[in-house]
Order: C-alpha cells, then structure tokens, then sequence
C-alpha cells in the first residue's frame, strides 16, 4: 500500500504539472524526471494510476482550457492553439477533433447559438 501511495504522489506531481503548465511544450520526459522516474517507468505508473496516457491526460486538458476560450473570447483558432500549448494550429484541430467530436470553428459556433 505504501508503494501505491508513493506512486499515486508521484504521479500527482506529474498531474500538478500538467495543469499548472499545459501551455508549455511539456515533454514526458522533462515530466518523468521532474517525478522521480525514468521515462519508462513513468509512463507504465501513469498509465496505471489515471487509466491513460500522459500525452492523452494533457491533450484533454488542453482541449477543456480551448473549449473555454473559444467561448469566452473572440481569439482565432490560431491563437487559442498557441497559447495552450500546441505547436500548431493544425495539431490542435486535429486532437479537437479527435476529442470532442467537432472542429474547433464548427464547436465555436453551434455553442454560442
């Protein structure tokens, strides 16, 4: 059990980080070491405390802060996707997409309808 809430810390780190930072370009590795764990490890651990990926857990947040911003402000697309963290507009509407269902543009104004 000790082990378990060691893991479950650890991994909270990882969780801090990844809501604290998700407009960075957050790397597992960078994120592993920062836990204590080898990049490996750290991936096997995270995936059996939350249930999924690291890159799947920030991608969801990340599209949790856009949906947000898409309805709270005029930004484009473009600058949403940059200022949460995507390297590029085309990433982000890809993983947008892949997540909610709909584009970006399309979830921007069904929802301000």
């Amino acid at each position: 059990a000790g082990e378990d809430r060691q893991s479950a810390e650890k991994i909270g780190c990882a969780l801090d980080m990844i809501y604290s930072r998700y407009y960075d370009d957050l790397t597992v590795e960078e994120v592993s070491a920062a836990c204590g764990y080898s990049k490996s490890s750290f991936c096997r651990v995270f995936k059996a405390v939350t249930g999924d990926t690291f890159h799947n857990t920030l991608n969801r947040h990340r599209v949790e802060i856009a949906r947000d911003l898409l309805l709270s402000s005029n930004q484009s697309v473009e600058k949403i996707a940059e200022r949460i963290g995507f390297p590029d507009t085309k990433s982000f509407c890809r993983v947008f997409k892949r997540l909610t269902g709909i584009s970006a543009g399309t979830y921007r104004k069904a929802e301000r309808l």
